[in-house]
């Protein structure tokens, strides 16, 4: 089996990265409805803005499925085969569907 490093649950950078997408889903909250329902042209701004959100939304999903986690019985599973199993596969079509730009 392949057992690649993943991140840990409790590190740093889960962490700071838990704040991004707090950000990002903050700005998808607000802004983009203001945006969708008063700005009507094309604007190479709101298009880039746009695209990294929905990048870094894609990057989450890479993350969570390279992401630690304790079992009920409190072991670290750090195997990549077994990383996948809690995230249900209609999680993971929500997620990709809501990076996929409209």
């Amino acid at each position: 089996m392949n057992r690649a490093i993943s991140f840990l649950p409790d590190s740093k950078f889960k962490k700071y990265w838990q704040y991004v997408l707090m950000i990002l889903l903050i700005y998808t909250a607000f802004i983009t409805p203001i945006r969708l329902a008063f700005i009507e042209e094309f604007n190479l701004v709101w298009f880039t803005l746009e695209l990294i959100v929905d990048i870094l939304f894609f990057l989450d999903i890479l993350i969570t499925f390279n992401t630690a986690y304790f079992n009920e019985e409190g072991v670290l599973i750090v195997d990549r085969y077994l990383d996948s199993k809690p995230i249900s596969k209609n999680l993971v079509n929500i997620r990709f569907n809501g990076c996929i730009s409209y």
